[in-house]
């Protein structure tokens, strides 16, 4: 074996045990949880809000079928529904994403936004695609099926399915977050 392929054949190995291995966790994957089965989005962020100006905000770009529904509002709590939120996998920061059919069509959720000391956190459940474009025979599917593996306890760790998980906790992000350079607008 000459010198040059010995140095190359260190090099590589130096490297491949330098590499940082990360290890895949199969209940938490960005900002998404599983437990018992279920999965649920639950993110806290550290800017005050008023609840009230939450609902009003939320709710102001609505359309009567789609939107945010606030179903109620207390000194701490404010619960709602997310209704036929598109998805808009194509713009998800140049990385090629597959969803599924059934994912093509829009998101529907429950969700909690909780007030706390020094800010709030919220939390999506209950997520699911309607399955029905016609409008003639609902049949939803849930999240779950698509990102979890077959005995449904544990999250899938292809490539793919990790984009799908990054895609969606960005889109709660953004529909939840304050944004501080409009002096907390958004709620």
């Amino acid at each position: 074996m000459n010198m040059r392929t010995l140095i190359f054949a260190v090099l590589v190995m130096v490297m491949a045990c330098n590499k940082k291995n990360i290890p895949f966790n199969e209940t938490r994957q960005d900002d998404l949880y599983l437990v018992a089965g279920r999965v649920y989005y639950s993110k806290y962020f550290s800017q005050s809000i008023s609840l009230e100006a939450a609902q009003k905000e939320l709710t102001k770009d609505n359309f009567p079928a789609s939107g945010i529904q606030v179903k109620s509002v207390t000194d701490k709590k404010l619960n709602g529904v997310i209704l036929s939120m598109p998805m808009e996998w194509h713009t998800f920061a140049g990385e090629k994403i597959e969803p599924s059919e059934q994912m093509k069509k829009p998101l529907n959720a429950t969700f909690e936004i909780e007030k706390m000391d020094n800010g709030y956190k919220v939390t999506v459940q209950n997520i699911w695609f309607s399955n029905d474009w016609e409008h003639t025979n609902q049949e939803n599917v849930v999240l779950e099926k698509y990102i979890l593996n077959d005995k449904g306890f544990a999250f899938r760790s292809d490539n793919n399915t990790l984009r799908i998980i990054k895609h969606l906790c960005n889109r709660f992000e953004s529909l939840f977050s304050v944004n501080p350079s409009v002096g907390s607008s958004k709620f």
